[in-house]
Formats: C-alpha cells, structure tokens, sequence
C-alpha cells in the first residue's frame, strides 16, 4: 500500500476511523432516544470491525508479524461482531476479513 495522500490506503484508513468514531459520536443520542436502542449493538459492532480493520492496516504498512493466538483472537472477535443484530448485518465485514488475512499472511 502507498501512504500518499488521497491514495487508496488513506482513504479505506479514513473510512475505518470514521466507522470507528461513528459509535461514540451516536451513543449519546442512542442512550437518550429509546427507539434507537435497538441499533445499539450495531453501532457497536461496526466500531469494533472498523477497529479490527485499521489494526490490520497498520500491520500491513509496518509489515509485522501477528502471533496466530492473536489471529485467532481477533477472527473470532470478527465472526461475533459481524452476527446479524435488529436483523441487519455489517456488509464490511467480508472486507475488513479479507484485510485481516493480508495482514496475517505477510
């Protein structure tokens, strides 16, 4: 991956942190509005598959390594977090576990 500006690296990084921070910017609003609390576990999910996702990023730009512990750790964390919640599911997740591979694979 190339690190330039506007490159696709720092784009799919952007939208990682935007997921990522999406949970706590709406928690607020979910905690005080009870007809959305049923997207409360979703809001969640996303920000943990979003953080998943710039994890691997982050290996993948410094090259290192991920002990197979922790890969198994962090699919298992995926594969909970992707589970269909309010009967939706997180369409990035096949993504984010293609980008975890990358990572695991170098």
């Amino acid at each position: 991956f190339s690190s330039a500006e506007g490159s696709p690296f720092n784009q799919i990084q952007g939208w990682l942190r935007r997921w990522s921070e999406n949970h706590r910017r709406l928690n607020p609003i979910i905690r005080t509005t009870p007809a959305l609390a049923e997207i409360d576990p979703l809001s969640r999910n996303l920000q943990v598959i979003a953080d998943l996702g710039q994890t691997a990023l982050a290996r993948i730009s410094a090259e290192r390594t991920t002990p197979e512990s922790v890969q198994v750790e962090e699919l298992q964390t995926l594969t909970a977090a992707a589970e269909a919640k309010a009967e939706l599911l997180i369409m990035i997740e096949p993504a984010i576990r293609k980008l975890m591979e990358v990572a695991y694979n170098r």
